[in-house]
């Protein structure tokens, strides 16, 4: 006895699925400057090097990266220095 196969129009109607509604998710995440920006976040400036590096051994344990000067004009040299040389488009001024 040959098998009976069925039209696929009736096969169609035969299937029913149920999906949940679709929701649409985004997510915006921050840049992982981590990843990207290996340059120092914080700079600090301060005439007494035990200062400097006193602030250096306090973020050291959060892990910040940090740049020191010893005077005001230094400074600005930095961050101007900074500002013409990224390492990257994700790169982040002090």
């Amino acid at each position: 006895m040959p098998a009976k196969f069925k039209s696929p129009k009736t096969i169609k109607s035969q299937i029913s699925i149920s999906l949940p509604p679709f929701t649409a998710y985004t997510y915006q995440s921050e840049p992982l400057i981590e990843e990207t920006c290996s340059c120092a976040k914080v700079l600090v400036v301060d005439d007494n090097p035990f200062n400097t590096m006193a602030f250096e051994a306090i973020l050291k344990y959060p892990d910040v990266k940090c740049d020191s000067v010893f005077s005001g004009p230094s400074a600005i040299k930095k961050l101007i220095s900074r500002q013409e040389k990224k390492c990257g488009k994700n790169c982040t001024p002090y």
